[in-house]
Parts: C-alpha cells; sequence; structure tokens
C-alpha cells in the first residue's frame, strides 16, 4: 500500500505563510483524490473525486494506521507526537517532492551538501557547474577528492549526480 503524490504544481510566488501547491492524490497506484494549499497559512484539503470515494476512504484508513509523527523539539522546546491522517501523509510526501527537486537543482550546481548544524551549501567552480566538469573524465578525481574532504569535515553530502564517481577513494 502506498501514497503518492502525482502532477504536482508548485507556486513559490503565491506561498506565503504556507507552500502554495496542487497534487493529485494516489494510493495503490490508482488516481483517488487531490490535495491543495494556497498558501496563506491553512490547512491542505485533501478531497475525494466523487466516484473515488471508496478508495479515497481506504487511503484515508491506511494513512490513519501509519506511525504517530513525531516532531522533534528544538531550542530547549520540548517535542510532541500526533496520530497520522491522510492530510499529515500529504503534506509530508509534498515536502520530500520539494526537497527532491531542491536536490536536483543545486546537484546541477556544484557539491551541495549539509553542514553538521544543518546549514546547506554548495561548493561550486566558478564559470563552471558541475553537470559540466563531470562531463570530463579528467576532472572526476578532483570532485572526488573535494567530496571526500567535506565528508571528513562532518558534511553530509546531498548530491543525486555523484553515486557512480564516489565507489573509489580519492
Amino acid at each position: 500500500m502506498k501514497l503518492e503524490l502525482k502532477n504536482v504544481h508548485f507556486s513559490e510566488r503565491l506561498s506565503q505563510e504556507t507552500n502554495a501547491f496542487a497534487a493529485d492524490v494516489y494510493f495503490k497506484g490508482k488516481k483517488v483524490g487531490y490535495a491543495e494549499n494556497d498558501g496563506h497559512g491553512g490547512c491542505t484539503n485533501v478531497s475525494h473525486y466523487p466516484e473515488k470515494r471508496d478508495e479515497f476512504k481506504e487511503a484515508m484508513d491506511y494513512a490513519k494506521s501509519l506511525p504517530k509523527i513525531v516532531y522533534e523539539g528544538r531550542g530547549g522546546l520540548k517535542g510532541f507526537e500526533l496520530d497520522s491522517n491522510l492530510e499529515m501523509q500529504v503534506d509530508h510526501l509534498f515536502t520530500d517532492w520539494l526537497e527532491e527537486k531542491e536536490i536536483k537543482k543545486n546537484s546541477k550546481k556544484g557539491i551541495y551538501f549539509e553542514q553538521p548544524n544543518g546549514t546547506r551549501s554548495i561548493m561550486s567552480w566558478k564559470g563552471h557547474t558541475l553537470s559540466k566538469i563531470l562531463k570530463d573524465p579528467r576532472n572526476i578525481p578532483m570532485v572526488r577528492a573535494k567530496v571526500f574532504q567535506l565528508q571528513n569535515e562532518g558534511n553530509t553530502i546531498l548530491n543525486d549526480n555523484l553515486l557512480g564517481i564516489l565507489t573509489e577513494k580519492a
């Protein structure tokens, strides 16, 4: 059983207090509903298509059966947990979609990494994208060495386009 979002449309420009988006909700590979958030701070609206009422109810029951969602406390604040529901699962799927989009975009520019404090950065080469640099096999040892240096400094590499070149040590 799997929940998915497809046909996601995101508007950063319309996003104010929450992310403005619309998407189709799929359950077990079938489109059962849609989700939308107008970006003004309200909840995400998740609804079914009239002919998919039963499948949508099954998706709701599935989402409720998932483990509680745990929110970690920060800055000395205590965390909390909430029962899962379809709206929360859709919001998490959308957050994952945004994350994947960000990683894909920044991976083309340079080595995209997260520092131990959670800050994200891009290590790039002036006038060159990482995509262009990787087209020349002679540059791979240089990129590999930089990746290992960043990792040794405690950073996590987020790129989705370096897996093939990181199999050997520099």
